[in-house]
C-alpha cells in the first residue's frame, strides 16, 4: 500500500502524520514524468512479481487536470502491464468540497491556467459551468482534524497490527534474513535492467 500525492509540497505533512506507519509516499506531480513512471512502473511491478496486491491511496487537486489523474495513471499502469491495481482517490472529492465548504474560486492567474486546459470544456459541463480548482492544502487548511483524520484511516484500513508486531519478531529481519531479501531484490533487478 502506499500514498500518492500530487504535490512533493506536502510530504513532510503526510510523513509527519503517518510516521510510525512505514507507508511509501511518493509525489507524483500531477503528470508525472517519465523518469517518475519508469521508477514506479518498475517497483509496483516487483510487488506484482513478489505475489503482493497493490493498493495505491491518491490525495490530489479538484481540477479539469486532476480530475481525470486517476483514469491516466490506471491507464498508465495497464500499458506497462500493471493489472489489478486498487487505485483509490481519497481526496479532494467534489463530497468533501461541499462538506467543509472548500473554497472554489482561484485567483486570476490559476483561473487562466484553468481556462486554457484542455479538459476545461468537460470539467465545467460536470460541474454546473463553474471552472474552479480546490487544492488539497484547502482541506488542510479548512479542517485540519478532519484531514488528519481522512489520512491516518484511509492508511488504517490496511493496516493490520498482528502482522506487523509479527513481522517485527520475524526471523527475515535479522541481519541474515534482510542479507537474504536485499540478495533477491538485486537478483530480480538485475534480471529486469534490460
Amino acid at each position: 500500500m502506499e500514498v500518492w500525492i500530487e504535490k512533493d509540497a506536502l510530504s513532510g505533512t503526510f510523513k509527519s502524520i503517518l510516521e510510525n506507519r512505514q507507508v511509501k509516499i511518493v509525489p507524483n506531480k500531477g503528470f508525472s514524468s517519465v523518469a517518475f513512471s519508469h521508477d514506479n512502473i518498475k517497483r509496483l511491478k516487483y510487488f506484482q512479481y513478489d505475489g503482493k496486491r497493490v493498493h495505491i491511496l491518491y490525495f490530489g487537486d479538484l481540477d479539469p487536470s486532476g480530475e481525470v489523474i486517476d483514469n491516466l495513471i490506471d491507464k498508465k499502469l495497464r500499458q506497462y502491464g500493471i493489472y489489478g491495481v486498487d487505485f483509490k482517490r481519497v481526496a479532494i472529492t467534489e463530497e468533501q468540497s461541499r462538506r467543509f465548504n472548500l473554497p472554489h474560486n482561484p485567483d486570476p492567474e490559476t483561473y487562466r491556467k484553468l481556462r486554457r486546459d484542455t479538459r476545461a470544456a468537460s470539467f465545467m459541463s460536470k460541474h454546473n459551468g463553474e471552472l474552479f480548482q480546490i487544492e488539497v492544502d484547502a482541506l488542510q487548511a479548512y479542517a485540519p482534524e478532519e484531514f488528519r483524520n481522512l489520512v491516518q484511516q484511509s492508511v488504517d484500513q490496511y493496516f493490520d497490527d498482528d502482522i506487523y508486531n509479527e513481522v517485527l519478531t520475524d526471523p527475515e529481519h535479522t541481519d541474515e534474513g534482510i542479507n537474504r531479501l536485499v540478495k533477491k531484490e538485486v537478483q530480480w533487478l538485475l534480471r529486469n535492467l534490460n
